[in-house]
């Protein structure tokens, strides 16, 4: 299906293995409704694409909008997607290898579809719209379930020869080390999503230190949460602030072998798990790992590691993004790089 070339309005669509969200924009991006509905993505693709269809068509209802009238919808989903909308692998979707999404969506809704991952479309949204709007390259990370990665190269979205490209979290920081959802072990994704977040702080506590937060859940691990262990850091609680050290270590070496291969203009880093600033990410340490590489430590200028948060349409991360994010400038490239004045959080 073509686009509506008289349709007056888009919808933008985030497909996470929890829940699928959708927006109604105008053409000129004034938020109009939005849809949420859990995806049940365990139970199979055809759920799936009644969930995703009625989180389409509640934003269309609660933005007084027609299907007819509008322009277009797009889609991110985790995964490697064809450019016809065929699923050819996502986590955490069970049987959904080989399903043509984006026609079954779009029969559903009678609404034009063009879906891409979702984080080479947030890497595209601030490249047009945010945080890299003045530079021509950017990787972006999402922090949050998992760890998804997006490219932008001389202006354009590079997602690889068959849509297999930018899986950053599965390039392994630390051989032999946590076992990876992939199979493998030592993933940056193994090291630095959500469950090994938790995981470390549960078994810190649990070897008999004292922590507040441990206190605070009642001694329950199935309480503890990474928002709550960045809340936690940023108290002084010392278990939370190693925790959330050692998760930076593990970013600071998946960014800088990014820097290293690709020499970008900017790393972005969004997700829920960075929503608490410099203690949620554990910057500081993320940027002491970037410094540990000459090549890396060479371009990055004092002050070129940045933390804070916005909300946005533009940020996806799956479930967990909220549109939060932290701007790594490499300082590679003489571009000047504007910085949103929401991000003027020094972490020296």
């Amino acid at each position: 299906m073509q686009p509506n070339l008289s349709g007056q309005y888009v919808v933008g669509v985030d497909v996470g293995g929890t829940n699928s969200r959708a927006a109604v924009f105008t053409l000129d991006g004034k938020r109009l409704g939005e849809g949420r509905e859990p995806t049940f993505a365990e139970r199979g693709p055809s759920v799936v694409v009644e969930q995703v269809s009625r989180a389409i068509e509640a934003a269309l209802t609660d933005a007084g909008v027609r299907a007819e009238d509008v322009a277009g919808a797009g889609i991110g989903m985790p995964g490697r997607i064809t450019p016809e909308g065929v699923v050819l692998w996502s986590p955490n979707f069970p049987d959904i290898e080989g399903v043509p999404l984006l026609s079954l969506i779009q029969e559903r809704t009678g609404v034009p579809i063009r879906m891409e991952n979702d984080v080479n479309i947030a890497a595209l949204g601030e490249f047009t719209f945010g945080a890299g709007r003045d530079v021509q390259s950017l990787v972006m990370l999402t922090l949050g379930t998992g760890i998804g990665g997006g490219i932008v190269l001389n202006g354009q979205v590079w997602s690889g020869a068959n849509a297999g490209g930018a899986e950053i979290g599965h390039m392994v920081v630390n051989p032999g080390g946590r076992q990876c959802g992939c199979g493998n072990h030592g993933c940056l994704e193994a090291m630095a999503q959500r469950d090994a977040i938790v995981e470390r702080a549960v078994l810190k506590f649990q070897s008999g230190r004292p922590s507040a937060l441990a206190e605070a859940v009642e001694y329950q691990a199935d309480r503890i949460t990474p928002a709550l262990i960045a809340e936690f850091a940023g108290k002084g609680d010392q278990v939370c602030l190693e925790t959330m050290a050692e998760t930076g270590h593990w970013v600071g070496i998946g960014v800088a072998n990014m820097i290293n291969i690709l020499n970008p203009e900017m790393v972005i880093i969004g997700g829920r798990h960075i929503a608490g600033g410099a203690h949620s990410l554990g910057a500081a340490d993320a940027r002491s790992a970037l410094l540990r590489h000459p090549r890396v430590s060479a371009g990055l200028p004092r002050g070129a590691c940045r933390a804070g948060r916005r909300r946005g349409d533009h940020g996806r991360g799956g479930d967990d993004s909220e549109g939060h994010r932290e701007v790594l400038m490499t300082g590679f490239s003489e571009r000047k790089i504007a910085i949103d004045p929401l991000l003027q959080l020094p972490l020296e």
